[in-house]
């Protein structure tokens, strides 16, 4: 009958050795002549540990941490950035007010000069209130537009109103109700609207932005961040 072997390795120098099944529990020596030390025999082989896998990077070794599981990864908060930001347009809003205004301070003008001309008194009065009139109304609307933006980024509306103390108005897209767009056949032709933006809470008022540059491209920004 055919002896059993065991199969070893010296646990010094890793010599392979077959033992008689016999042997087991007995100690015996490394057969390697520069190794030469002493082991038991067990009935199972010490099965050899893998080293840690080494990620060597430039004058540094370290031992790589098990990755945690995707479920266990926190995501990382998303990053607000701005969709779209816009000026009203008023003089498009409201263009015969606009062509209106623009008329008076020109026959104002005219008649202011024709009254310093001629020496009429009446006439220069007409016209200086004639201009004064119509520039106010330009400048008004000029300084409104100028004053007032309306930014829409990934999380909400903001509102800046007011040339020198400014004012804002913040609508998150999350509160938002619902979006309308009110568009005469003028305005769609020269590419304005105004846009009101229903606020959920019924308690608090919605915001209604007039003379915007393509109101359609900035509610469709609005529908699409408030469904996220």
């Amino acid at each position: 009958m055919q002896a059993q072997l065991l199969s070893y390795k010296c646990p010094q120098c890793g010599q392979p050795i077959d033992v008689d099944a016999t042997a087991v529990g007995q100690t015996i020596t490394c057969p390697n002549p520069s190794c030469q030390q002493s082991f038991k025999i067990e009935a199972v082989p010490p099965q050899p540990q893998p080293p840690p896998h080494l990620v060597i990077s430039p004058g540094l070794a370290h031992e790589v941490v098990q990755e945690q599981p995707a479920s266990a990864v926190q995501a990382a908060p998303e990053i607000e950035t701005e969709l779209v930001s816009v000026h009203p347009l008023m003089f498009r809003r409201y263009p015969f007010r606009s062509l209106v205004f623009a008329l008076a301070s020109l026959v104002g003008l005219g008649l202011l000069l024709a009254g310093l001309v001629k020496g009429t008194l009446w006439v220069g009065l007409l016209g200086l209130v004639l201009v004064g009139y119509g520039m106010y109304r330009l400048g008004y609307w000029w300084l409104r537009m100028l004053g007032t933006s309306v930014t829409v980024t990934t999380k909400r509306t903001l509102v800046r109103t007011g040339v020198f103390h400014s004012q804002i108005t913040e609508v998150p897209h999350a509160e938002v109700a619902d979006i309308e767009i009110q568009q005469t056949l003028l305005n769609r032709l020269l590419g304005v609207g105004d846009l009101a933006i229903v606020h959920q809470a019924p308690d608090t008022k919605g915001i209604l932005l007039m003379g915007l540059p393509h109101p359609e491209e900035i509610a469709e920004h609005i529908r699409t961040r408030r469904q996220v």
